[in-house]
């Protein structure tokens, strides 16, 4: 009798890219997180500090003094690395397109140090931008110590961005559709393999680190009643009409900004 002999193939290629993505996430997850952890702890020792000088009218011009001085700082860095400036994603998308070249290092610390800073002071600044040009950042550094070519960049600087987002806010699946979606504008097999792996392991790291509680956690709510659902189709226009005007403000900004001299 003929015997059988069963062979086994590997995909080998996916499998690594499976790997490189984890590694992108853990690497992604510990710096997201430690950004986190900073900014929490700044926002905190912030507020005790001006809730202490906020009856001391001498010590609340040394608060005033130390909010200038932190501006100068911040003013100073983003002269020096201008590609830190903003939230970070459009660098990352001009990366992604070959438009401009970061560099990473450059990035990382000039980021990370700059966003505890301005968003730690107090800022009108959120940490989602920040956390995934980190991401992108340590993407681009895990592909040039395993030697990968430009396309395979491309794909480690996505996964990057895609844990970066997944690690600040505890949602592996909007960081793998930011990656494909905003991002990348592309989909392929092994950029959604990738991109999945890095968000999954980067949420991983975060939840051992902050825990099960949603970040944007709202207490407890009451089921919202089901008769009461025409009143979300007129919340979503009004909401789209103000995020339309406040868009077309926001770029007319830097026009207006042409006229002072």
């Amino acid at each position: 009798m003929n015997e059988k002999v069963l062979k086994w193939h590997l995909p080998v290629k996916p499998i690594g890219y499976v790997i490189r993505g984890g590694i992108v996430g853990i690497f992604a997850g510990l710096i997201v997180s430690l950004f986190r952890l900073s900014i929490e702890k700044a926002i905190q020792l912030v507020k005790q500090f001006f809730q202490y000088t906020h009856d001391k009218s001498i010590l609340f011009i040394y608060a005033v003094i130390f909010v200038f001085i932190i501006m100068f700082i911040l003013g100073h860095l983003t002269k020096r690395k201008p590609n830190i400036k903003g939230s970070g994603i459009p660098q990352v998308e001009g990366q992604i397109r070959w438009v401009i070249d970061l560099k990473r290092r450059s990035v990382l610390f000039g980021k990370f140090f700059g966003g505890i800073l301005s968003i730690g002071s107090g800022s009108f600044l959120g940490r989602e931008g920040p956390s995934i040009q980190l991401g992108a950042a340590i993407g681009q550094g895990v592909n040039e110590y395993l030697r990968g070519d430009k396309t395979e960049e491309k794909i480690m600087i996505t996964s990057g961005a895609s844990a970066g987002l997944s690690a600040a806010f505890n949602a592996p699946v909007a960081g793998l559709l930011f990656g494909l979606e905003e991002v990348h504008h592309h989909f392929s097999s092994v950029l959604l393999i990738t991109c999945f792996s890095a968000s999954i392991t980067a949420n991983f790291v975060s939840l051992n680190i902050f825990g099960m509680t949603p970040v944007l956690y709202l207490g407890e709510l009451s089921i919202f009643p089901l008769k009461e659902y025409l009143w979300l189709i007129a919340l979503g226009m009004i909401l789209g009409i103000f995020g339309y005007i406040y868009q077309l403000i926001l770029f007319k900004v830097s026009d207006w900004y042409r006229f002072i001299p």
